[in-house]
């Protein structure tokens, strides 16, 4: 009677093991599948051009936001809001891009995307960029202030 007792509550033991194990494995398998967003929002600090590299924070005062999304397709939807900017003629806004070689990583323009009108130090605007390669998936901007020469940049974000 013993012997079937305990063969009874085995496959009560194995089944609670393999739920266990399917519940420490799908968190895993959707990181490696690229579970990752394809959104997210990085501050706008201000003239950090000499002092971050390649987004980085600077811990700069914050003038604004920015908005990456990347859409099915490989394009990039950048949604640029100032609300504390230099009220200047004209801000010109640059995508970059993070890219690691050997063990360090080094930001590249990635193309100009236009230029936004600040008033009373508000701005904002929505550009998109077609076919951007599923290789690149660290951005930010560059906003460049055409009456001061400064620059004030996004940290990176990864999408």
């Amino acid at each position: 009677m013993r012997d079937r007792a305990t063969w009874l509550r085995r496959p009560h033991f194995y089944g609670a093991l393999v739920i266990a194990l399917v519940a420490l494995v799908v968190p895993v398998s959707q990181s490696i599948a690229g579970a990752s967003s394809n959104t997210a929002t990085a501050p706008i600090e201000k003239n950090t051009y000499l002092y971050s590299y390649c987004g980085y924070p600077s811990g700069h005062s914050q003038i604004g936001k920015v908005k990456f999304t990347r859409t099915k397709d490989d394009s990039i939807i950048v949604d640029v809001t100032l609300y504390g900017a230099d009220s200047t003629r004209d801000y010109y806004i640059y995508l970059y891009y993070n890219e690691y070689d050997k063990s360090f990583y080094y930001c590249s323009d990635y193309t100009y995307l236009g230029d936004v009108k600040v008033v009373n130090g508000h701005a904002h605007k929505v550009f998109e960029v077609t076919d951007v390669s599923e290789l690149y998936n660290q951005f930010y901007i560059s906003a460049y202030n055409n009456a001061t020469g400064n620059y004030d940049e996004s940290t990176y974000v990864s999408i």
